[in-house]
């Protein structure tokens, strides 16, 4: 029984040790939105758990990252004002920043539901069947107003690609 505990005792020693090496350690078991993005390592760390790794990735920068932060929803439907501030917002801004989905290249409903189906089966991301459909809804309906230009493009490259 002592050598259970004395081989137990070393190996939980040797993972704290070379976990503190990557220097991960703080990014598991806190949430910390100023990680540096060079910290974060391009494979799963062992004993990570799913859900971690998926957030601790989410916070790697990307593009759409560095725009707007908001949208303005004013003139739109109380029901997708009301989306907007109860669903979209608290959902999509558990894993990453608000700004990576207010400013993903995705306007034409076919995208926007491939992409939320994507984000559902990320762990932890909390995004159950009715709060996905609110969110298709919401994405659709905003897209319609604040990316009319691309919807546009989209559909003329999927027109000229159908013809060729």
């Amino acid at each position: 029984m002592r050598y259970f505990v004395f081989v137990f005792t070393v190996i939980c020693i040797f993972l704290v040790l070379s976990v503190n090496q990557e220097g991960i350690v703080k990014s598991w078991s806190q949430e910390n939105n100023e990680i540096d993005p060079s910290e974060i390592p391009d494979e799963k760390p062992e004993g990570m758990s799913e859900e971690d790794w998926w957030q601790l990735k989410a916070k790697k920068p990307l593009p759409y990252d560095k725009g707007p932060s908001t949208i303005e929803i004013t003139n739109y439907t109380k029901e997708m004002q009301d989306t907007y501030t109860k669903v979209y917002t608290p959902k999509c801004s558990k894993c990453h920043t608000i700004a990576r989905a207010i400013n993903a290249p995705y306007a034409l409903p076919d995208e926007w539901m491939s992409y939320i189906k994507k984000m559902m089966k990320k762990p932890g991301s909390g995004i159950n069947p009715k709060a996905a459909k609110s969110i298709y809804k919401f994405c659709v309906y905003d897209s319609e107003i604040r990316k009319k230009d691309l919807i546009a493009k989209k559909l003329a490259e999927k027109k000229q690609a159908v013809n060729k």
